[in-house]
């Protein structure tokens, strides 16, 4: 299934890539699917078996997010903030960078303009 990465621009770790990584179950450690820093935007290929994803840098991560349900096209929309929290600034809990599914839109990555 391919899907979008679209990675905003946000106050943590400005300049720093996210590693995204996929894992077939919650509590296994993941694999690096691929690298992508604020800005960009990415489509990527999940392999069937794969039921979570989420992002790390260094030795902090990200909630994970079930993506069993996501069809082919879909956005993952990751979203860095600002906290005041000096544990998940340096990555002691979970990295103040969220990632959200969009549903129910026409696909991020679908430039394209529709003529009726």
């Amino acid at each position: 299934m391919k899907i979008l990465l679209d990675y905003k621009i946000g106050y943590y770790a400005r300049f720093r890539k996210l590693k995204i990584l996929i894992s077939e179950d919650i509590l296994s450690e993941g694999s690096c699917l691929t690298e992508i820093k604020q800005g960009d935007r990415k489509e990527v290929e999940i392999p069937e078996n794969i039921k979570f994803i989420y992002g790390s840098m260094d030795w902090a991560k990200t909630e994970k997010i079930n993506i069993q349900n996501m069809s082919e096209g879909e956005c993952l929309e990751i979203v860095p903030y600002f906290t005041l929290n000096l544990l998940a600034t340096f990555g002691l809990t979970a990295l103040p960078i969220s990632i959200h599914i969009k549903k129910n839109e026409k696909p991020c990555y679908d430039n394209s303009v529709t003529v009726e």
